[in-house]
């Protein structure tokens, strides 16, 4: 008896902490709770970083343009000063200073295509971000509705519950009536404490679930969520599924567009000249020219200078030039097969999710008619224990076969969903 009593008390005092948590918990929809999580993921912030380091690269991908500009002072002393006749040589004839101002300039058309190959890495990112979005919110919308499902679960686990306390109490007035055994007194309330662990695992793993979703969402651990919804089949136009060219596709063009860009840079550099400009200030003068009073002591040894300078050396079919250049053939093979790849996944998977999607909806409606003959003989059941026609082995197979039946429906719905949110993500488009 002293078991029983604190198992009541323990499952009590186990559900007040739970109510108290979800009364203070934050409801989200899927709707609302996929907004949060674009807006506060780290998964999407990193990315963020990511996108906007590419964005940068990419407009001042101009700067391999600019001209080097340096600036220089020397100052130094000769060990032996220039001889004069008739002239004594004193220290201040060893020492001279200078400096120096250079502009340079090396410019090769390649640089035309190092440009172009930064703006199409910012494009591809652009793309890579996209889908990590997309990706997000496919993800959280079906954990979302997986929590609905565990939600729904225990609310129907709670209404068993809930019966078989009432069963008990009313075994427990037929039996002071004498119109029932002890043995089937009992029976009410063996079945009635053995649900009420169940229960509590499942509130258990609910919480916890809910816990990881709120750090898929962006918020702080321990942060308390609940999910308000309903688990219900997506309405959309009954037409065959299309795949289009899905973002993988699209990121791995950009990858091969880029590489295409630095394999022409390559090749300018080694079948065109590369012009080098240069000119330069190099003023300087002696410590002597500055303090004997001579009208100009400065001298300016700059000059300016053109050149053009062809590497012959990449002309070689094994230089490192070439070499680099036939490994960027290999890589930009390699990714038209793993685009070629992707393409004939997406088709498979397409089919795939197609036949799950046609199989699901003949489920949910062969399992909404077995609901509405399960309730029922439930219903039968029940009114023939009530009145004594049959026993509670009955009554218990009756209302098994009915939560079978409403939780298999809900576990098809959730199927469906889930297919149905893969569909959309897999053609970049919504489908409601």
């Amino acid at each position: 008896m002293k078991k029983k009593t604190s198992a009541v008390l323990l499952f009590c005092l186990f559900s007040v902490i739970i109510n108290a948590q979800e009364n203070s918990a934050l409801i989200l929809t899927v709707d609302e709770a996929v907004r949060y999580a674009l807006q506060n993921s780290r998964q999407i912030q990193s990315g963020a970083i990511d996108l906007e380091t590419q964005k940068r690269a990419s407009n001042t991908a101009w700067n391999t343009l600019l001209p080097s500009v340096d600036a220089s002072g020397t100052i130094n002393r000769a060990n032996e000063a220039m001889e004069i006749p008739g002239v004594t040589i004193a220290e201040k004839d060893h020492w001279q200073m200078g400096g120096s101002i250079g502009v340079s300039l090396n410019f090769n058309v390649a640089m035309i295509e190092t440009i172009k190959a930064a703006k199409i890495d910012y494009e591809a990112g652009k793309i890579t971000f996209e889908e990590t979005q997309k990706q997000l919110e496919r993800d959280v919308q079906k954990l979302f509705y997986s929590l609905l499902l565990m939600q729904e679960s225990i609310k129907m686990s709670e209404e068993n519950l809930l019966a078989a306390k009432n069963r008990v109490a009313e075994a427990e007035q037929n039996y002071r009536a004498g119109k029932i055994s002890e043995i089937e007194l009992l029976q009410t309330q063996v079945a009635y404490q053995n649900q009420q662990p169940e229960v509590l695992r499942a509130k258990q793993a609910l919480k916890q679930n809910l816990n990881s979703f709120a750090l898929l969402l962006g918020m702080k651990a321990g942060t308390g969520i609940q999910v308000a919804g309903t688990i219900e089949r997506p309405t959309a136009a009954e037409t065959e599924f299309q795949v289009t060219t899905t973002r993988t596709e699209q990121t791995l063009q950009k990858n091969i567009d880029a590489l295409i860009a630095n394999r022409k840079a390559l090749n300018l550099q080694v079948f065109t000249p590369s012009l080098q400009l240069s000119y330069g200030l190099q003023p300087g003068a002696s410590l002597t020219s500055l303090t004997d009073g001579t009208t100009d002591p400065w001298k300016d040894n700059g000059g300016f200078s053109a050149s053009l300078v062809w590497n012959l050396t990449n002309l070689l079919p094994f230089s490192a030039n070439r070499q680099q250049a036939k490994n960027i053939d290999a890589n930009i093979a390699k990714l038209r097969i793993a685009q070629t790849d992707a393409r004939e996944n997406a088709i498979n998977e397409a089919q795939q999710l197609a036949d799950t999607l046609e199989l699901s909806r003949a489920q949910i409606s062969a399992l909404e008619a077995n609901i509405a003959l399960a309730s029922r003989n439930y219903e039968l059941t029940e009114t023939a224990y009530r009145n004594g026609r049959t026993d509670l082995l009955n009554l218990q197979d009756a209302e098994l076969s009915l939560n079978q039946a409403r939780q298999g429906l809900l576990a098809e719905q959730f199927n469906y969903i889930s297919a149905f949110l893969d569909m959309e993500y897999l053609s970049g488009a919504k489908m409601r």
